[in-house]
């Protein structure tokens, strides 16, 4: 219900937006700096694997708010705003402003407040 509302917010602004899978991690440097890092062949293999099968970006929140959610039975979603691409080499700076994807965000929570109040049958 999360994602829908989100894309749904996204729709309605008129503001692009992808939906995928993300990945979720611990060590920032693991990643953009594998190479001089301890174990660097595993975590370049690693992230070659992610990117084989699909992942989108990388995140370090996430996954321990998708797993709290779960556990207490609540919904949770992801809004996620890339500026890097660490492949290419370069600053991308972010597609919309933060204030966009603030807006997206706050326009889907409201969206799910609307559809929780109606109802499941209405």
């Amino acid at each position: 219900a999360v994602v829908n509302a989100l894309v749904a917010a996204s729709g309605q602004l008129g503001l692009p937006h992808r939906t995928g899978i993300i990945e979720s991690k611990d060590a920032f440097y693991a990643e953009i700096r594998a190479g001089s890092m301890p174990l660097a062949d595993e975590l370049t293999r690693r992230w070659s694997a992610y990117r084989q099968a699909g992942v989108l970006a990388s995140e370090m929140e996430a996954a321990a708010l998708f797993v709290i959610a779960a556990w207490k039975g609540l919904r949770a979603g992801c809004v996620v705003q890339v500026s890097d691409n660490q492949y290419a080499g370069h600053h991308l700076g972010p597609e919309i402003p933060m204030d966009d994807t603030i807006r997206v965000a706050v326009e889907a929570v409201r969206g799910l407040i609307r559809s929780d109040l109606m109802g499941p049958n209405d």
